[in-house]
């Protein structure tokens, strides 16, 4: 605990500028001679010699507290006092369970130990001195698909669990098997840290992994699919390396990572002869097909040597198939490939392995290759006859080992296996099968989306934000799916989907993920020639720039867009049906008109929406008719009756349909903008109290809960109540420093160094202000990025619409020249008559 004490100090002192430092020095003059002190050149230093005085212990450390306290470092002096806190109350538990008490917990994440593990262990034993000697930071360990990497990652795991559990050692596992986003990396991070997931995942994992008060190996298992998808993982890791003090990372990986440098780097090669002959025999064990060890090798040598290949085979042998005919048939298919690259050498392998197992397996295997994360029967079910079927098919599978048992009945298939399956299935001869397993494939999960926005849309909505990250992968790969075959009508099926869903994923996905989503949707309705979906595109788009504005100020971003989908509603004059569609976009557009001072057009708009959807009769969608338009009443100062619109056509619907629900939070949040402009501080206070205590039970830490803190804090902030609007402000500060920057969060950190001004706490002022300027250099590039976005969809959109004038022009002309030709002819016909005659 000494080291990790020592850590803990070393990141305090990167807080103490030289101005400090120098304050700190002085303070000391009665405990440190002033040679000593002349020998200081910087913070870790001076802690180093206070430290060696026993002035500053691990288990007291008021004299730091004090010291930092009276210099204006208040934050530093509560993170020590926060750190002495937990280290007394680990101390505490340490004596309450016994002096030889592990202090580390079996994390959440490390699978089982695998058995049979031979011709590895130099390898770990090797990754073991790297980490817990040499103390490397960054460790990659690549390997060829099926070569055992995963395995060699696991053993490790549980070696320094093993070693290391009396020294306070914690080893985290995460694998990332078709994790494409970053975002979706990072969750998997939390929920293997055991951290609830309150907001944008990638700044929380960024700052939970900077605080680690423990010394951790975070272990990325089969990084190569987030490596090819997202670019910004490299960063994420190269971040992590900089300024996680306590952390130490391994990758696994099929490829390498040259934007990294890594501080140790191994390839895991197939395994010798001799140890690949031994695991096949012990895996074959009790069975007599295999007659001696000749005959072990020959096969083991045709599997590659690769440790999930030889699996295969072993469950081959022992279920009954002649191993010299499956060396034999190996050895015929592999002929002409011997001399090829070795990933093309398993490839053949695993083909000619999977051709051994009968096409009914085949098939059920490619039904389940369709799944991005886990699965069990009942989520498998509908893939197959019924769950018996599926039972029967994925135990056997298992047995087999073409499956791998997670827990709990859940499955998983190897990347290798899962990949060959979805792009070989005609060399398999199961490609109509394939096509029918992914078509279900698709249609169910675009199904759930809708079933997930319907539940986001009521009383459950809290139940459906947790049902959607649990199947995010899936519905990615549906998305992915349908954009990428040539079937039209699913694709127009996918676009619409996510079209009706656009309510709830605005809500529950990171604000570039979501442009970029429907960015696609976009793209895809534009190549089809579909105006009217590319219509319904654009109002999604539009909508998502709304939301990163709160529905409070103009953005031209959105009226653009938004412009755009009306002209093209009323082109194809899908006005004269009116729908849900037309009406959300009658209403935000009306509110983007009102926002840029065009009023009259505005409330026309709120109003052609308003009547539609009472006509629909949606109690929820009428309320937020309502809710515009009372916007529009706020925005020209009409305050009163915004708050008896709010109140009598928009709050009562909402709370009967969807209980405690963000939506009403949201109603609230308005009503006491309209209370404030009128001076009613007292029920300005209550509205917002009440938006704040359903965001913190609806979301947790989330951005939405940030702003009803920072609307609080504002509010306390007039009425002169510096402290409360100190507490409030800093909660906000906690939560948007860990999660996502925006505008918002510059408001905030700029309303907290005005309230430390007026406390009279310049130092901690200025440093919000310092980092208010960082984060204004990333919003404008975020701003840069979401501008190109948008003109890049509006390029398109004018594309396609001058594609079709064009094709009507080349119709006409083809008529009119077929008139003149027709013409020509008439006239030649008619004068030879005349000569005739």
């Amino acid at each position: 605990m000494v080291q990790s004490f020592r850590q803990f100090l070393l990141r305090i002192s990167g807080g103490i500028v030289n101005e400090h430092l120098s304050k700190i020095k002085f303070l000391c003059k009665d405990h440190l001679s002033d040679a000593e002190l002349e020998s200081v050149n910087s913070a870790h230093e001076l802690l180093d010699k206070l430290c060696s005085q026993e002035l500053i212990k691990e288990d007291n450390t008021e004299y730091l507290q004090d010291l930092l306290n009276y210099v204006g470092l208040n934050v530093l002096a509560r993170e020590v006092e926060e750190n002495s806190r937990q280290t007394a109350a680990n101390d505490e538990k340490k004596k309450a369970k016994g002096q030889q008490t592990p202090k580390t917990q079996m994390p959440v994440g490390i699978p089982c130990k695998i058995p049979n593990f031979v011709g590895r262990d130099d390898i770990v034993c090797s990754l073991a001195d790297a980490v817990l000697v040499k103390m490397k930071r960054l460790l990659i360990l690549k390997a060829l698909p099926g070569a055992g990497k995963s395995a060699v990652a696991i053993q490790l795991a549980h070696y320094i669990l093993k070693t290391q559990q009396y020294h306070g050692y914690q080893v985290v596992f995460v694998c990332l098997r078709e994790q494409k986003t970053l975002a979706c990396v990072c969750r998997g991070i939390l929920h293997a840290l055991d951290v609830t997931i309150t907001g944008d995942p990638v700044s929380q994992t960024r700052h939970v992994l900077e605080r680690l008060s423990q010394e951790t190996l975070l272990i990325l298992d089969n990084t190569e699919d987030i490596q090819k998808c997202d670019n910004d993982f490299a960063k994420f890791i190269q971040y992590l390396r900089q300024f996680g003090h306590n952390l130490q990372i391994l990758l696994t990986s099929r490829l390498d990572m040259e934007e990294v440098s890594f501080d140790f780097s191994e390839n895991l090669p197939p395994l010798d002869i001799a140890s690949a002959t031994d695991l096949l025999i012990a895996m074959t064990e009790g069975s007599h097909q295999i007659q001696n060890r000749k005959s072990a090798a020959e096969l083991a040598e045709y599997c590659g040597q690769m440790p999930l290949l030889i699996e295969i085979a072993a469950k081959l042998v022992t279920s009954g198939f002649n191993p010299k005919m499956l060396a034999e048939t190996m050895k015929k298919d592999l002929y002409r490939v011997l001399n090829q690259r070795s990933y093309q050498r398993v490839v053949q392998t695993v083909r000619c392995l999977l051709k051994c197992v009968g096409k009914e397996s085949c098939i059920s295997l490619i039904k389940l290759s369709m799944f991005s994360s886990k699965f069990n029967a009942k989520k498998a079910e509908f893939l197959f006859k019924d769950v018996t079927d599926c039972n029967f098919q994925m135990c056997y599978l298992n047995k087999n080992a073409l499956i791998q048992n997670e827990s709990d009945g859940w499955y998983s298939l190897h990347p290798l296996i899962q990949t060959f399956c979805r792009e070989e299935k005609e060399q398999l001869g199961c490609l109509n099968e394939g096509r029918e397993a992914e078509r279900k494939f698709n249609e169910h999960q675009l199904e759930l989306l809708l079933h997930i926005h319907k539940k986001f849309v009521s009383r459950s909505g809290k139940e459906a934000m947790q049902e959607f990250f649990d199947s995010i992968l899936n519905i990615k790969q549906a998305l992915k799916n349908c954009l990428k075959q040539g079937c039209i009508e699913m694709k127009k099926k996918c676009i619409d989907t996510f079209n009706d869903c656009v309510n709830t994923l605005g809500k529950v996905l990171n604000p570039n993920e979501c442009l970029k989503l429907y960015k696609k949707l976009h793209k895809s309705a534009v190549e089809m020639k579909d105006e009217k979906r590319v219509s319904e595109c654009l109002i999604s788009v539009g909508f998502r720039h709304m939301c990163d504005k709160g529905h409070r100020t103009y953005s031209e971003d959105a009226f653009g867009v938004l412009k755009d989908a009306y002209n093209l509603q009323k082109k194809l004059q899908l006005h004269k049906n009116p729908s849900e569609t037309l009406a959300h976009c009658c209403s935000k557009l009306g509110l983007c008109y009102i926002l840029k001072g065009e009023r009259h057009e505005g409330l026309k708009l709120i109003s052609d929406a308003l009547t539609m959807r009472e006509k629909i009769g949606d109690q929820v969608l009428i309320a937020a008719s309502y809710c515009d338009k009372a916007s529009s009443k706020r925005f020209s100062g009409e305050h009163s009756s915004a708050i008896y619109m709010l109140k009598q056509n928009c709050l009562g619907r909402y709370k009967e349909s969807l209980g405690d629900h963000p939506w009403v939070a949201t109603i609230h949040s308005y009503i006491a903008d309209s209370h404030i402009a009128l001076g009613e501080m007292d029920e300005a206070v209550k509205h917002r109290r009440e938006a704040l205590r359903i965001r913190q039970s609806f979301l947790g830490d989330h951005l939405d809960t940030a702003r009803s803190l920072g609307n609080l804090g504002k509010l306390l902030c007039e009425q002169g109540d510096f402290e409360g609007a100190r507490e409030a402000y800093e909660k906000a500060y906690t939560i948007q420093k860990r999660l996502d920057m925006n505008e918002e969060t510059v408001a905030t950190f700029s309303a907290l160094a005005d309230v430390y001004e007026k406390l009279g706490r310049p130092e901690e002022s200025e440093d919000l202000r310092i980092i208010i300027s960082t984060v204004e250099d990333q919003l404008q590039q975020r701003r840069l990025y979401m501008r190109q976005v948008s003109q890049e969809i509006r390029k398109r959109t004018v594309s396609i619409a001058a594609s079709k004038k064009n094709k009507k022009w080349s119709s006409l002309l083809v008529v009119a020249i077929l008139v003149l030709v027709a013409a020509i002819v008439a006239g030649y016909w008619i004068r030879t008559s005349q000569h005739v005659s």
